[in-house]
Formats: structure tokens, sequence, C-alpha cells
């Protein structure tokens, strides 16, 4: 039995649009992940290590997908 792959979008991590340049992560939901906080420093975003959302300063001149 073969399984359908699933969508493209499915497997592109959550991208959040933040106004500051350090953020907070809990996984979002009952099944989260423990709460971490991320510092940006000189780069206009940072990932979660846990899930990879990945937040961006909306600032940004960056491509946000890249």
């Amino acid at each position: 039995m073969s399984m359908a792959a699933p969508a493209s979008s499915d497997l592109e991590p959550e991208i959040i649009v933040v106004n500051t340049r350090r953020v907070m992560c809990d996984g979002g939901g009952a099944l989260g992940h423990p709460r971490t906080w991320y510092e940006m420093g000189e780069a206009d975003f940072v990932e979660c290590r846990y899930c990879d959302r990945r937040f961006v300063l909306c600032d940004s001149g960056d491509d946000i997908r890249a």
C-alpha cells in the first residue's frame, strides 16, 4: 500500500512576522513544545529549534521564504 506524499505547503515551516528581535515560541496548541526565547542578533530572522517556525522582522527587505 502506498501513501500519497503530503502537499508541499505541509512541509514548509510556519512564518511569523514580528516587530521585535526577541521572540518566544511554544509550538502553539496543546501539543506544542517547551517555551523557548530567541534573539535575532544581527540577522532579520530566527528559526525555532523545535518546530522550525521562522520569525521574520517586519522591517526586513529580505524574501521571507528564502
